[in-house]
């Protein structure tokens, strides 16, 4: 299966900053696409996967923490090859 880009709108549910410096994000609707076990599905934003840099990474958990602040909506692009969903891109929206 070749991975593919998948776009998904929803409000953030949860902003789970890692140990190991990856950020998960949970939303208050699951996409099918993503092939997480568990609900809510996490979506990881991890520097080296998915083109991701350092400085990225960074700039995506800052906007997400002030979309969840906020009460706006993201979209997220994300790779549905593996499980982890990785994320290469986050914009907040205009509610």
């Amino acid at each position: 299966v070749l991975p593919a880009e998948v776009w998904h709108t929803a409000y953030l549910q949860r902003v789970y900053p890692q140990a190991d410096g990856k950020v998960l994000l949970a939303f208050t609707s699951d996409p099918a696409q993503c092939s997480y076990s568990r609900s809510p599905k996490y979506h990881a934003i991890t520097v080296g996967q998915n083109s991701v840099t350092a400085d990225g990474l960074r700039a995506m958990h800052s906007a997400a923490l002030t979309a969840y602040a906020m009460g706006r909506q993201v979209s997220i692009a994300f790779d549905d090859a593996t499980s982890n969903c990785y994320v290469n891109r986050l914009i907040i929206r205009e509610s």
